[in-house]
Order: structure tokens, then sequence, then C-alpha cells
């Protein structure tokens, strides 16, 4: 499996569907000017950035996927 990133367009109008293959990514905070700017999500030469208004906003985020259940096998 090679990494790779694919976009599509959504039915909600002016959104966009992002899906990343990812086998071992790095992640990181990315800063701004001292501003933090969100999560890089990077592997194989493709960068994924997800951006939130707060550090309060990734606190959220963080917790909402350490609650997802991770199957022992991907059908």
């Amino acid at each position: 499996m090679k990494p790779s990133l694919q976009t599509g367009l959504t039915l909600e109008r002016g959104t966009l569907r992002a899906r990343a293959t990812l086998q071992c990514p790095s992640v990181q905070l990315v800063w701004d000017d001292d501003q933090l700017l969100g999560i890089a999500i990077e592997e194989g030469g493709v960068t994924v950035e997800l951006a939130f208004p707060s550090a309060a906003c990734v606190e959220r985020f963080q917790r909402r996927i350490q609650r997802l259940p991770v199957p022992q096998e991907v059908p």
C-alpha cells in the first residue's frame, strides 16, 4: 500500500472531502507566529493539515480521537 491522497466533491455545496491512505504517519502540531494552527499528518510526501481556531478545539478533537474504538482487523 502506497501513501496517497484522493480528493472529491461532497454533496454539500462548497465543501471538499479528502481521503489519505497512510500506514505510519508522523503527527505534529503546526504553529504560525506563535499561534496554534492545528495538526499536520504526514507520510510519504502526503501532508494533511487540520486547522483549529483554538487550543481548546485541538484538545476536544484529541479526546474524540482517543475515544474511537479501534477494530482488530480492518475489513
